[in-house]
């Protein structure tokens, strides 16, 4: 399967992969099926309602993970 083109400048590109290895941040893309989405529910970590918002399941996704690695303080999301 092949990624999809970006709308971004290759500068602007560059410059978000340095910052995020700078951060030590690292980028995934990833695709999740609809029935990890509905156990994000199921959990309690996203709304029924917004499991079509792909910015909330992003969260939600990054709130699962912060809470079950630990790693808590996280600002960006």
């Amino acid at each position: 399967m092949m990624s999809p083109v970006s709308a971004l400048p290759p500068t602007e590109r560059t410059h978000r992969r340095r910052t995020r290895k700078k951060e030590g941040i690292v980028y995934l893309g990833i695709e999740l099926p609809t029935a990890k989405v509905d156990r994000l529910v199921e959990f309690g970590y996203l709304r029924r309602a917004e499991r079509n918002n792909l910015k909330q399941i992003r969260n939600a996704l990054y709130w699962f993970l912060d809470h079950k690695l630990g790693t808590p303080g996280r600002t960006r999301y």
